[in-house]
């Protein structure tokens, strides 16, 4: 099947994650709760990382994805915080649209893959989108 994904174009063919540098240093540092998340979900990851918060895009974004975070050793998972601030669905929908249009923005962005818990996961490097996904996320927290 991964010679067919590649030969079709549905699985990106991104460089290896570099051992050393900022961005692999950031991946390490979240290295046990992400491992815990993958515990939990199935679905493909992207993360991205970031000095205070890493996001987690879990599922096939732009179209059909979840957001979580990291936030020092603990997982947020945004659906569950929104339920918890009561967050309607119509709001869900408006924020969502903005995580969409946030992830396609930057999907030109550089990637990368790395293997965690023998599974692999795309790092996207881009303080960008981190900073955007941020900015809507903190609409729905705060």
């Amino acid at each position: 099947m991964g010679l067919l994904e590649k030969v079709f174009g549905s699985k990106p063919d991104y460089p290896e994650l570099a051992a050393e540098g900022k961005t692999a240093q950031r991946v390490q540092g979240v290295q046990q709760p992400l491992e815990n998340l993958m515990e939990q979900v199935k679905d493909p990851l992207e993360i991205v990382p970031a000095e205070d918060r890493t996001y987690v895009f879990i599922g096939k974004p732009p179209k059909k994805f979840g957001v979580a975070w990291i936030e020092g050793t603990e997982i947020q998972n945004l659906q569950r915080r929104a339920q918890e601030a009561g967050v309607g669905t119509s709001k869900m929908e408006e924020i969502s649209g903005k995580l969409r249009s946030a992830y396609e923005k930057y999907e030109n962005s550089d990637r990368y893959v790395t293997t965690v818990a023998g599974r692999e996961i795309v790092v996207t490097p881009s303080e960008e989108l981190n900073r955007d996904v941020n900015d809507i996320v903190n609409q729905v927290i705060h």
